[in-house]
């Protein structure tokens, strides 16, 4: 559950940070346009909200403090790849979910 909710943070972070304008810049060579900024901040605090009703639901109070625990590091990493590797930051965006989704079938 824990990389669950880590995955889920660093994809909501990755998303959050591409809505603005220089970050979005420097992935993808040009500016957002006011609707694609508005959807990645929607998508990026719809997965937040994803996130902290799956740990409330799987643990109640301890699972939110686990997600609380797992942001610090999630931001960081999202930090430390989007200030050294810019372009690789696209791809974590994508394969964040993906590996979510690989870590829910392999449970099942």
């Amino acid at each position: 559950m824990a990389l669950a909710l880590f995955l889920l943070c660093f994809g909501s972070f990755g998303l959050l940070a591409t809505s603005q304008f220089g970050h979005h810049r420097a992935i993808f060579g040009v500016p957002p346009s006011d609707v694609r900024a508005s959807w990645l901040q929607g998508a990026g605090l719809g997965v937040l909200a994803l996130g902290i009703a799956l740990a409330i639901a799987l643990d109640g109070g301890y699972g939110l403090l686990l997600l609380i625990a797992l942001m610090a590091p999630a931001a960081m990493g999202q930090s430390v790849l989007l200030n050294l590797y810019p372009r690789a930051l696209r791809l974590s965006i994508w394969l964040a979910p993906l590996a979510l989704l690989l870590l829910v079938i392999a449970a099942y």
